[in-house]
């Protein structure tokens, strides 16, 4: 919801805090689509190694779309609105 606020920097720190903290607790797939967000929010070229390593991730586990998977676990981040 941040991100649809204007808050981008509370959206990315949001994003990063939820990764470390699912990744802790063993909810990977929720972790990826919270680096998958985390790297959109960033940017550049560590943001896009972010999402292509979360969609790679994801990708290995057997899920066809990333996008869609990363809309499900981790929604409320599109921009705008």
């Amino acid at each position: 919801m941040l991100a649809t606020r204007g808050d981008e920097a509370g959206a990315l720190a949001a994003a990063t805090s939820a990764a470390g903290a699912l990744t802790t607790g063993g909810m990977c797939l929720h972790a990826a689509a919270a680096r998958r967000r985390q790297g959109e929010l960033l940017g550049g070229d560590g943001g896009r190694a972010l999402v292509a390593n979360a969609s790679g991730w994801m990708q290995g586990q057997g899920k066809r779309d990333p996008d869609r998977i990363t809309a499900l676990y981790a929604p409320g981040f599109e921009r705008g609105g």
